[in-house]
Protein backbone atom coordinates (compact mmCIF):
# COMPACT_ATOMS: atom_id res chain seq x y z
CA UNK A 1 0.00 0.00 0.00
CA UNK A 2 1.14 3.45 -0.70
CA UNK A 3 1.06 6.49 1.30
CA UNK A 4 -1.82 8.18 -0.82
CA UNK A 5 -3.93 7.15 2.18
CA UNK A 6 -2.84 10.72 2.99
CA UNK A 7 -5.05 13.41 5.77
CA UNK A 8 -7.02 13.75 2.67
CA UNK A 9 -8.17 10.21 2.00
CA UNK A 10 -8.82 8.30 -0.69
CA UNK A 11 -11.26 8.86 -3.96
CA UNK A 12 -13.56 5.83 -4.50
CA UNK A 13 -11.37 4.85 -7.45
CA UNK A 14 -7.78 4.95 -5.62
CA UNK A 15 -9.33 2.76 -2.90
CA UNK A 16 -10.43 -0.26 -5.13
CA UNK A 17 -7.10 0.23 -7.11
CA UNK A 18 -5.05 -0.23 -4.22
CA UNK A 19 -7.21 -3.30 -2.86
CA UNK A 20 -6.83 -4.83 -6.01
CA UNK A 21 -2.88 -4.45 -5.89
CA UNK A 22 -2.94 -5.41 -2.40
CA UNK A 23 -4.92 -8.52 -3.21
CA UNK A 24 -1.96 -9.71 -5.68
CA UNK A 25 0.64 -8.62 -3.29
CA UNK A 26 -1.07 -10.52 -0.45
CA UNK A 27 -1.31 -13.86 -2.25
CA UNK A 28 2.28 -14.02 -3.87
CA UNK A 29 3.53 -13.52 -0.22
CA UNK A 30 1.59 -16.65 1.06
CA UNK A 31 2.78 -18.86 -1.57
CA UNK A 32 6.48 -17.48 -0.80
CA UNK A 33 5.59 -17.91 3.03
CA UNK A 34 4.48 -21.25 2.42
CA UNK A 35 7.36 -22.41 0.12
CA UNK A 36 9.99 -21.51 2.69
CA UNK A 37 8.32 -22.81 6.00
CA UNK A 38 7.97 -26.15 4.27
CA UNK A 39 11.69 -25.83 3.45
CA UNK A 40 13.04 -24.68 6.86
CA UNK A 41 11.00 -27.41 8.18
CA UNK A 42 12.70 -30.08 6.13
CA UNK A 43 15.65 -28.58 7.58
CA UNK A 44 15.00 -28.59 11.08
CA UNK A 45 14.00 -32.41 10.62
CA UNK A 46 17.64 -33.09 8.56
CA UNK A 47 19.60 -31.26 11.78
CA UNK A 48 17.55 -32.87 14.28
CA UNK A 49 18.30 -36.21 12.95
CA UNK A 50 22.15 -35.74 12.61
CA UNK A 51 22.24 -34.16 15.87
CA UNK A 52 23.24 -30.70 15.09
CA UNK A 53 20.50 -29.31 16.42
CA UNK A 54 19.89 -30.09 20.52
CA UNK A 55 16.19 -30.09 21.95
CA UNK A 56 17.36 -26.83 23.78
CA UNK A 57 17.58 -25.04 20.71
CA UNK A 58 14.96 -25.56 18.56
CA UNK A 59 13.51 -22.58 17.18
CA UNK A 60 11.15 -20.97 19.20
CA UNK A 61 7.17 -20.73 18.44
CA UNK A 62 6.93 -17.15 17.47
CA UNK A 63 4.30 -15.24 19.33
CA UNK A 64 2.85 -11.85 18.15
CA UNK A 65 1.62 -9.22 20.59
CA UNK A 66 -1.54 -8.97 18.48
CA UNK A 67 -4.05 -8.94 21.24
CA UNK A 68 -6.28 -12.16 20.62
CA UNK A 69 -9.69 -12.46 22.04
CA UNK A 70 -10.99 -15.27 24.03
CA UNK A 71 -12.78 -18.27 21.91
CA UNK A 72 -15.93 -17.90 21.68
CA UNK A 73 -18.15 -19.78 23.90
CA UNK A 74 -21.80 -18.72 22.75
CA UNK A 75 -23.98 -16.69 25.11
CA UNK A 76 -22.73 -15.20 28.35
CA UNK A 77 -23.39 -16.54 32.00
CA UNK A 78 -23.56 -15.27 35.75
CA UNK A 79 -20.29 -16.30 37.37
CA UNK A 80 -22.98 -18.61 39.23
CA UNK A 81 -23.75 -20.73 35.33
CA UNK A 82 -27.08 -19.63 35.33
CA UNK A 83 -27.78 -17.51 31.33
CA UNK A 84 -29.81 -14.24 32.51
CA UNK A 85 -33.11 -12.93 30.79
CA UNK A 86 -32.80 -9.68 32.96
CA UNK A 87 -30.83 -8.31 35.99
CA UNK A 88 -33.06 -6.29 38.44
CA UNK A 89 -31.99 -4.80 41.82
CA UNK A 90 -34.47 -4.46 44.43
CA UNK A 91 -35.69 -0.68 45.51
CA UNK A 92 -33.73 0.11 48.72
CA UNK A 93 -30.48 -2.17 47.66
CA UNK A 94 -27.43 -1.80 44.89
CA UNK A 95 -27.33 -5.15 42.89
CA UNK A 96 -23.83 -6.46 41.52
CA UNK A 97 -23.73 -8.87 39.12
CA UNK A 98 -20.74 -10.72 38.40
CA UNK A 99 -20.47 -12.46 34.29
CA UNK A 100 -18.52 -15.48 33.63
CA UNK A 101 -16.46 -13.28 31.19
CA UNK A 102 -15.22 -11.44 33.67
CA UNK A 103 -17.52 -8.23 33.20
CA UNK A 104 -19.57 -6.83 35.71
CA UNK A 105 -22.49 -4.82 36.02
CA UNK A 106 -23.84 -3.15 38.79
CA UNK A 107 -27.58 -1.66 39.05
CA UNK A 108 -28.35 1.13 41.56
CA UNK A 109 -31.32 0.47 43.32
CA UNK A 110 -34.62 -0.56 41.87
CA UNK A 111 -32.27 -1.02 38.37
CA UNK A 112 -32.98 -3.23 35.55
CA UNK A 113 -31.31 -4.73 32.72
CA UNK A 114 -33.55 -6.74 29.80
CA UNK A 115 -31.43 -8.78 28.23
CA UNK A 116 -31.98 -8.66 24.31
CA UNK A 117 -29.43 -10.57 22.54
CA UNK A 118 -26.96 -12.81 23.91
CA UNK A 119 -24.63 -14.46 21.75
CA UNK A 120 -20.94 -15.05 21.01
CA UNK A 121 -20.68 -11.49 19.44
CA UNK A 122 -22.97 -9.70 21.04
CA UNK A 123 -24.70 -8.41 23.78
CA UNK A 124 -27.42 -6.09 23.99
CA UNK A 125 -29.78 -4.97 26.74
CA UNK A 126 -32.51 -2.47 27.42
CA UNK A 127 -31.68 -0.05 30.89
CA UNK A 128 -34.30 0.82 32.63
CA UNK A 129 -32.94 3.14 35.46
CA UNK A 130 -29.01 3.58 36.28
CA UNK A 131 -25.88 1.73 36.10
CA UNK A 132 -22.25 0.92 36.39
CA UNK A 133 -20.56 -1.47 33.19
CA UNK A 134 -17.35 -3.37 33.59
CA UNK A 135 -16.83 -5.09 30.24
CA UNK A 136 -13.66 -6.93 30.11
CA UNK A 137 -11.77 -5.57 27.22
CA UNK A 138 -10.46 -7.34 24.19
CA UNK A 139 -13.38 -10.09 24.26
CA UNK A 140 -15.20 -11.75 21.42
CA UNK A 141 -18.84 -9.86 21.83
CA UNK A 142 -19.72 -5.87 21.02
CA UNK A 143 -21.94 -4.76 24.15
CA UNK A 144 -24.89 -2.14 23.30
CA UNK A 145 -27.05 -0.58 25.99
CA UNK A 146 -30.22 0.81 24.81
CA UNK A 147 -31.38 3.48 27.62
CA UNK A 148 -34.08 6.06 27.54
CA UNK A 149 -32.28 8.70 25.54
CA UNK A 150 -29.17 7.20 23.87
CA UNK A 151 -27.27 4.10 23.01
CA UNK A 152 -24.16 3.34 24.28
CA UNK A 153 -22.03 1.10 22.22
CA UNK A 154 -18.68 -0.59 23.82
CA UNK A 155 -15.89 -3.18 23.01
CA UNK A 156 -14.20 -2.85 26.42
CA UNK A 157 -14.47 -0.47 29.45
CA UNK A 158 -16.32 0.84 32.36
CA UNK A 159 -18.63 3.42 32.14
CA UNK A 160 -21.92 4.49 33.82
CA UNK A 161 -25.41 5.61 32.68
CA UNK A 162 -27.63 7.64 35.59
CA UNK A 163 -30.64 8.19 34.92
CA UNK A 164 -33.37 11.26 36.42
CA UNK A 165 -37.22 11.29 35.80
CA UNK A 166 -39.83 12.98 37.10
CA UNK A 167 -42.37 10.88 39.53
CA UNK A 168 -44.78 10.92 36.64
CA UNK A 169 -42.11 10.52 33.34
CA UNK A 170 -42.39 6.89 31.50
CA UNK A 171 -39.22 7.46 30.04
CA UNK A 172 -35.98 9.32 31.58
CA UNK A 173 -35.91 13.09 30.93
CA UNK A 174 -32.00 13.16 31.50
CA UNK A 175 -29.59 10.87 31.30
CA UNK A 176 -26.15 10.83 31.89
CA UNK A 177 -23.11 8.48 30.52
CA UNK A 178 -19.29 8.69 32.32
CA UNK A 179 -16.88 7.08 31.12
CA UNK A 180 -14.19 6.07 33.94
CA UNK A 181 -11.68 4.25 31.08
CA UNK A 182 -12.09 3.10 27.87
CA UNK A 183 -14.21 4.25 24.82
CA UNK A 184 -17.84 4.31 24.31
CA UNK A 185 -19.90 5.81 21.26
CA UNK A 186 -22.93 7.25 22.70
CA UNK A 187 -25.53 7.46 19.99
CA UNK A 188 -29.16 9.07 20.11
CA UNK A 189 -31.57 11.76 18.45
CA UNK A 190 -31.10 13.72 21.72
CA UNK A 191 -27.00 13.27 21.64
CA UNK A 192 -25.48 16.71 20.01
CA UNK A 193 -24.84 15.73 16.42
CA UNK A 194 -26.21 12.48 17.15
CA UNK A 195 -23.08 11.09 17.93
CA UNK A 196 -20.29 11.31 20.27
CA UNK A 197 -17.27 9.70 21.20
CA UNK A 198 -16.16 9.45 24.73
CA UNK A 199 -12.84 8.85 26.48
CA UNK A 200 -11.09 8.58 30.04
CA UNK A 201 -12.68 11.06 32.37
CA UNK A 202 -15.14 12.14 29.53
CA UNK A 203 -18.68 12.14 30.40
CA UNK A 204 -21.96 13.99 28.61
CA UNK A 205 -25.48 14.78 29.95
CA UNK A 206 -28.64 14.17 27.23
CA UNK A 207 -32.07 15.48 28.09
CA UNK A 208 -34.98 14.62 26.56
CA UNK A 209 -35.50 18.26 25.18
CA UNK A 210 -33.55 19.65 22.44
CA UNK A 211 -30.07 20.09 22.71
CA UNK A 212 -29.19 23.79 23.93
CA UNK A 213 -25.37 22.57 23.65
CA UNK A 214 -24.49 22.34 19.48
CA UNK A 215 -26.48 23.77 17.07
CA UNK A 216 -25.31 20.76 14.56
CA UNK A 217 -28.10 19.76 12.06
CA UNK A 218 -29.10 16.39 13.13
CA UNK A 219 -27.87 14.72 9.49
CA UNK A 220 -24.22 15.46 10.68
CA UNK A 221 -23.92 11.51 12.31
CA UNK A 222 -25.14 8.21 12.52
CA UNK A 223 -28.83 8.55 14.28
CA UNK A 224 -30.27 6.21 16.68
CA UNK A 225 -33.47 5.69 15.35
CA UNK A 226 -36.27 7.93 14.06
CA UNK A 227 -39.79 8.64 15.60
CA UNK A 228 -43.00 7.04 13.76
CA UNK A 229 -45.99 7.78 14.00
CA UNK A 230 -48.13 5.48 16.61
CA UNK A 231 -49.75 2.38 14.80
CA UNK A 232 -53.47 2.00 14.97
CA UNK A 233 -54.61 -0.04 18.60
CA UNK A 234 -56.02 -3.02 16.50
CA UNK A 235 -52.54 -3.58 14.20
CA UNK A 236 -49.78 -5.31 15.32
CA UNK A 237 -46.49 -2.66 15.83
CA UNK A 238 -44.29 -2.09 12.77
CA UNK A 239 -41.08 -2.74 12.47
CA UNK A 240 -40.31 0.98 12.71
CA UNK A 241 -42.42 1.37 15.54
CA UNK A 242 -40.83 -1.42 17.53
CA UNK A 243 -37.10 -0.43 16.34
CA UNK A 244 -38.18 3.23 17.79
CA UNK A 245 -39.13 1.85 21.21
CA UNK A 246 -35.87 -0.09 21.49
CA UNK A 247 -37.36 -3.50 21.23
CA UNK A 248 -35.49 -4.84 18.39
CA UNK A 249 -35.31 -8.45 18.78
CA UNK A 250 -39.19 -8.05 17.76
CA UNK A 251 -38.46 -5.46 15.09
CA UNK A 252 -36.54 -8.31 13.26
CA UNK A 253 -38.80 -11.22 14.06
CA UNK A 254 -41.92 -8.49 12.16
CA UNK A 255 -39.25 -8.11 9.82
CA UNK A 256 -39.27 -12.02 9.02
CA UNK A 257 -36.80 -14.00 7.19
CA UNK A 258 -34.60 -11.90 4.66
CA UNK A 259 -36.86 -8.86 5.32
CA UNK A 260 -33.85 -6.52 6.23
CA UNK A 261 -32.31 -7.10 2.82
CA UNK A 262 -35.66 -6.62 1.07
CA UNK A 263 -36.62 -3.11 2.86
CA UNK A 264 -33.23 -1.76 2.23
CA UNK A 265 -34.29 -1.87 -1.73
CA UNK A 266 -34.92 1.61 -2.32
CA UNK A 267 -35.20 2.77 1.60
CA UNK A 268 -34.38 6.12 2.89
CA UNK A 269 -31.09 6.63 4.37
CA UNK A 270 -33.21 7.15 7.56
CA UNK A 271 -34.78 3.87 7.32
CA UNK A 272 -31.39 2.37 5.92
CA UNK A 273 -29.62 3.49 9.33
CA UNK A 274 -32.53 1.96 11.74
CA UNK A 275 -32.75 -1.00 9.32
CA UNK A 276 -28.77 -1.80 10.22
CA UNK A 277 -29.50 -1.01 13.73
CA UNK A 278 -32.38 -3.93 13.64
CA UNK A 279 -29.69 -6.24 12.51
CA UNK A 280 -26.92 -5.10 14.41
CA UNK A 281 -28.56 -4.88 18.14
CA UNK A 282 -30.39 -7.94 17.50
CA UNK A 283 -27.72 -9.98 17.22
CA UNK A 284 -27.66 -10.75 13.25
CA UNK A 285 -24.86 -8.72 12.51
CA UNK A 286 -24.15 -9.67 8.96
CA UNK A 287 -27.72 -8.58 7.63
CA UNK A 288 -26.11 -5.10 9.03
CA UNK A 289 -23.59 -4.69 5.71
CA UNK A 290 -26.62 -4.30 3.38
CA UNK A 291 -28.03 -1.13 4.69
CA UNK A 292 -24.73 0.08 6.14
CA UNK A 293 -23.12 -0.56 2.35
CA UNK A 294 -26.20 0.83 0.63
CA UNK A 295 -25.91 4.39 2.35
CA UNK A 296 -22.02 4.79 1.41
CA UNK A 297 -22.53 3.83 -2.25
CA UNK A 298 -25.52 5.16 -2.60
CA UNK A 299 -26.26 8.19 -0.57
CA UNK A 300 -22.34 9.37 0.04
CA UNK A 301 -23.30 12.90 -0.32
CA UNK A 302 -25.24 12.86 1.94
CA UNK A 303 -23.23 13.66 5.76
CA UNK A 304 -24.38 10.07 7.84
CA UNK A 305 -22.60 8.22 4.99
CA UNK A 306 -19.13 8.67 6.57
CA UNK A 307 -20.22 7.60 10.16
CA UNK A 308 -22.26 4.60 8.23
CA UNK A 309 -18.77 3.69 6.49
CA UNK A 310 -17.03 3.92 10.09
CA UNK A 311 -20.00 1.62 11.56
CA UNK A 312 -19.43 -0.82 8.75
CA UNK A 313 -15.77 -1.35 8.89
CA UNK A 314 -16.39 -1.53 12.97
CA UNK A 315 -18.66 -4.27 12.36
CA UNK A 316 -16.73 -6.20 9.98
CA UNK A 317 -13.91 -6.25 12.07
CA UNK A 318 -15.03 -6.56 15.44
CA UNK A 319 -18.24 -9.01 14.78
CA UNK A 320 -17.87 -10.54 11.72
CA UNK A 321 -13.47 -10.74 11.42
CA UNK A 322 -13.30 -9.35 8.02
CA UNK A 323 -10.08 -7.33 8.61
CA UNK A 324 -9.51 -6.76 4.73
CA UNK A 325 -13.11 -5.58 4.14
CA UNK A 326 -12.83 -3.18 7.41
CA UNK A 327 -9.97 -1.84 6.05
CA UNK A 328 -11.63 -0.55 3.08
CA UNK A 329 -14.60 0.59 5.30
CA UNK A 330 -12.30 2.43 7.61
CA UNK A 331 -10.54 3.95 4.10
CA UNK A 332 -13.23 5.11 2.81
CA UNK A 333 -15.02 6.79 6.50
CA UNK A 334 -11.88 8.99 6.37
CA UNK A 335 -12.15 9.55 2.69
CA UNK A 336 -15.48 10.64 2.88
CA UNK A 337 -14.83 13.34 5.75
CA UNK A 338 -15.75 11.24 8.91
CA UNK A 339 -16.70 14.19 12.09
CA UNK A 340 -13.43 14.62 13.79
CA UNK A 341 -14.52 13.56 16.80
CA UNK A 342 -13.84 9.84 15.21
CA UNK A 343 -11.51 10.58 12.82
CA UNK A 344 -8.48 9.39 14.92
CA UNK A 345 -10.06 6.40 15.45
CA UNK A 346 -10.63 5.89 12.17
CA UNK A 347 -7.06 5.91 11.39
CA UNK A 348 -5.83 3.69 14.34
CA UNK A 349 -7.87 1.07 13.09
CA UNK A 350 -7.30 1.39 10.08
CA UNK A 351 -4.06 0.31 11.08
CA UNK A 352 -5.39 -2.85 13.14
CA UNK A 353 -7.77 -3.83 10.40
CA UNK A 354 -4.31 -3.98 7.83
CA UNK A 355 -2.47 -5.71 10.40
CA UNK A 356 -4.99 -8.27 11.15
CA UNK A 357 -5.43 -8.58 7.90
CA UNK A 358 -1.76 -9.23 6.94
CA UNK A 359 -1.13 -6.73 5.11
CA UNK A 360 1.50 -4.99 7.16
CA UNK A 361 2.98 -2.69 4.55
CA UNK A 362 -0.23 -0.93 4.28
CA UNK A 363 -0.42 -1.11 8.20
CA UNK A 364 2.86 1.06 8.39
CA UNK A 365 1.72 3.48 5.96
CA UNK A 366 -1.45 3.66 7.80
CA UNK A 367 0.06 4.05 11.06
CA UNK A 368 2.37 7.18 8.81
CA UNK A 369 -0.29 8.48 8.25
CA UNK A 370 -1.81 8.61 11.64
CA UNK A 371 1.32 10.18 13.05
CA UNK A 372 1.30 12.93 10.78
CA UNK A 373 -1.98 13.77 11.82
CA UNK A 374 -1.84 13.21 15.40
CA UNK A 375 1.71 13.50 16.72
CA UNK A 376 0.73 13.48 19.89
CA UNK A 377 -2.27 10.58 19.32
CA UNK A 378 -3.65 8.69 21.92
CA UNK A 379 -3.77 5.64 20.30
CA UNK A 380 0.13 5.49 19.68
CA UNK A 381 1.45 2.74 22.05
CA UNK A 382 -1.25 0.61 20.44
CA UNK A 383 -0.45 0.97 17.17
CA UNK A 384 2.93 0.16 18.09
CA UNK A 385 2.24 -3.26 19.68
CA UNK A 386 -0.03 -4.03 16.63
CA UNK A 387 3.22 -3.34 14.62
CA UNK A 388 5.22 -4.56 16.61
CA UNK A 389 3.57 -8.06 16.85
CA UNK A 390 3.68 -7.81 13.09
CA UNK A 391 7.20 -8.04 12.84
CA UNK A 392 7.45 -11.00 15.61
CA UNK A 393 5.07 -12.72 13.24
Amino acid sequence: MTTERSDDGLDEAKVAELWASIGVRRRARVRRRRFLSAVGAVAAVAMLAAGLLPPRQRAPVATASLPVPPAVKGPLHLATGVMPETLSAPSGAAQRFALDDGSVVELAPGGRLDIRANTGSAFTAHLDGSATFDVMPAGPRRWSIVADLVIVDVIGTRFTITENRTSRAKVATEERVAVDHGIVLVRGDSVPGRLRRLVDGESIVVSSGPSLTDPSPPSTALPSVSATPPSPSHAAPSWHALASGGNYDAAYRQLGREGIAHESSGASVDDLLVLADVARLSAHGAEAVEPLSRVVNEHSTDARAPVAAFTLGRLELDTLAHPALAGSAFARAIALGLPEGLMEDAYARLVEADAKAGDFVAARAARDAYARRYPQGTRSSTIERWLSGASSR
